[in-house]
């Protein structure tokens, strides 16, 4: 799971000039992946557990939502995976960097 500052409502710019404050968005992700096999290129799977906490009510809600994370990614099956994932590598759709980590939303 990954937990990530939502830059994209704010801004990079005003992170740097700010820093940490209390109304500063974040993210968590559940993310499935597959083990790498016969294909150099990797498909991830990335489902919104919550989306836009202010950092000062993260530590309200992560434990609850750290659950519910870990019955998405229980939930999330290779066929799933396979048809919804994003691929990321050398064949990668147009758009994505290749061999790049995914970005969040």
């Amino acid at each position: 799971m990954d937990l990530t500052m939502v830059i994209g409502v704010v801004g990079v710019q005003d992170v740097l000039d700010r820093g940490f404050y209390p109304e500063l968005p974040w993210s968590l992700y559940a993310s499935g992946s597959l083990p790498p096999g016969t294909d150099p290129d990797i498909r991830i799977l990335s489902r919104p557990v919550f989306g836009s906490v202010p950092f000062s009510r993260l530590a309200s809600v992560l434990a609850n939502s750290i659950d519910r994370g870990l019955e998405i990614l229980n939930a999330m099956t290779e066929t799933e995976i396979l048809r919804h994932g994003k691929k990321y590598g050398r064949g990668a759709e147009p758009g994505a960097a290749p061999n790049a980590a995914p970005p969040h939303l």
